[in-house]
This record gives C-alpha cells, sequence and structure tokens, in this order.
C-alpha cells in the first residue's frame, strides 16, 4: 500500500486531498497533485487588543488584526493609534473607530485631553468581532506666577485696590493655545513695609482651558510696597474726629474731650495734656 504524504500547507487555502494517489505501489512514475479549496465563510473572535480570523471550513488560522494606541499628556497633537494585519486580513476589511466618554469622535480629534477607546471591527452583522483598547491623553501641568507691581499708602488692610497691574503668568502652555488665568490677590501683611503679594483661588479659562491643570492654585511675589502714610497729604474726608459733651460758657477756661479720632479709617490713639492733643 502506498502511504500519502503529509498535508501541505498554502496561504489562504486549505488541503482537501491528494488526486492521482494510487492504493498500491505503481510499475512505473506516477505524478500526484494536491486538491486545494481556498479558505472561505471565514469567522472571527476577538481576544484583549486582537481579532482572529479562520476559515469557516477547516478551523484554520487565516489571518490576525491588532490595535495599538499609546497613552500621553496633552501636547496639542493627536495620539498615535493604528491597527496591523497579518496573513490574508486585509487593511480594507478592518473598520477603525474611536470614542471619548462613550461618544464617537474623529481621528482627528484625538488630541483633546480625556479617556478614549479605539476599535477595530472584522466581519459584518453577527459575524463580526471587534476588539478595543483604552488609551489616555492627561492634562498637561502648569506653573502659575505673580507678575505686574502694586504700590499703595498703608490703610490698616491687606487689600489690594482694584485698579492694579497685578496678573498671572502661565509657564507651560503650548504655542498657540488660548488660556489664561484669574486670582484674588492680597498683600501678605497690612503693614508698611509689605513687599509680597499672594494670590489665591488661581483658576483656568480660554477655549483650550481643559487641556491643562495647574501645579497650584496659590502663588506668591514680592512685587508689591505698602508704603508709609504721609499724614501731610491727607484730605478732610480721610479723617473723623467726634468731640465729647460742648462746653456751656462760664466765663472759665474749659477742655472739651475728644471722644475718638478716626483717620483713613484706622483708630488713632492720641493723649491730652492740658488743653493740648496729641
Amino acid at each position: 500500500a502506498v502511504t500519502a504524504p503529509a498535508a501541505p500547507s498554502r496561504d489562504g487555502y486549505h488541503f482537501v486531498a491528494w488526486l492521482n494517489l494510487p492504493a498500491t505501489m505503481p510499475a512505473e512514475n506516477v505524478t500526484i497533485k494536491a486538491v486545494w479549496e481556498a479558505h472561505k465563510d471565514h469567522t472571527y473572535s476577538a481576544s484583549g487588543n486582537t481579532i482572529t480570523a479562520k476559515c469557516g471550513v477547516c478551523g484554520e488560522v487565516v489571518g490576525t488584526v491588532s490595535i495599538t494606541a499609546e497613552s500621553k499628556t496633552y501636547d496639542g497633537t493627536p495620539a498615535a493609534a493604528d491597527y496591523h494585519c497579518s496573513g490574508s486580513v486585509d487593511r480594507n476589511e478592518v473598520n477603525l473607530s474611536f470614542t471619548k466618554d462613550g461618544r464617537y469622535v474623529n481621528g482627528e480629534d484625538l488630541a483633546e485631553e480625556g479617556a478614549y477607546t479605539a476599535s477595530i471591527t472584522l466581519g459584518m452583522g453577527e459575524d463580526a468581532a471587534t476588539a478595543s483598547v483604552d488609551f489616555t491623553i492627561a492634562k498637561k501641568e502648569l506653573t502659575a506666577t505673580v507678575s505686574g507691581s502694586m504700590s499703595k499708602s498703608y490703610d490698616g488692610t491687606n487689600a489690594v485696590p482694584e485698579r492694579h497691574s497685578l496678573n498671572i503668568v502661565l509657564n507651560g502652555v503650548i504655542s498657540g493655545d488660548a488660556v489664561t488665568a484669574s486670582a484674588d490677590f492680597a498683600f501678605a501683611g497690612a503693614n508698611a513695609g509689605t513687599t509680597t503679594i499672594n494670590a489665591t483661588n488661581i483658576a483656568l479659562s480660554g477655549k483650550d482651558a481643559a487641556n491643562y491643570e495647574l501645579k497650584a492654585t496659590t502663588a506668591s511675589a514680592d512685587v508689591g510696597e505698602i508704603v508709609v502714610l504721609d499724614l501731610q497729604y491727607l484730605e478732610p474726608h480721610d479723617y473723623d474726629i467726634v468731640f465729647g459733651t460742648e462746653p456751656v460758657y462760664n466765663g472759665k477756661e474749659q477742655t472739651m474731650t475728644v471722644e475718638s479720632f478716626v483717620m483713613c479709617g484706622l483708630d488713632v490713639t492720641y493723649e491730652l495734656t492740658g488743653n493740648t492733643g496729641t
């Protein structure tokens, strides 16, 4: 009896049988041929980020397709996401799609911060298989600093007047992005000689602000000055003196008491010696 050779392999086909294989050893040379049938009726299964295609007749693996994507920190450019085919799987047969927060997005829109899913689908209808991979674009961190300047006369408070030239400078914004910041400003103290200004509640705004986050929401800088109050420039509305009971003429020297002395909103300590107040 003649033993058939091992079944051969051929890309895109499965082996059916040997043609003209004799049952017994012939007396002369005989040429036998393999009968092939193209893989058909493919079935698809997904595992992780890969779809495997098999022949629907013989069950042989005929190819795979895998999806890859890289997470990164926002830099203004689209994230890298693509798929790779092997075997008889044609790249044009694969459907690539992206979602962000459950909504479909275009491949050109993969530059904004957020959580994404890249998916590939092979096949049609109920026979299709889908593989996915998740990736993220993290917010870029910014450092805020205080710039500008502010000078005021001593008024007993650490408040910064509404009209000032202070602002927040953001370090790390990508060229072309529209991001600004606002803050609440105040001197670090109320006494004359204070130079430090604190910025608190720093917040980002602008059309690209969602792609960034602050390293800290506070900042400080020595860009201010509280100068000594010069009394010679006081206007009448800058001070208020409240006297005590008005004396009644009795022909003698009398002293009128001072109940309070408020200057620039501050209570002023004073002393009375005889008829002279200091």
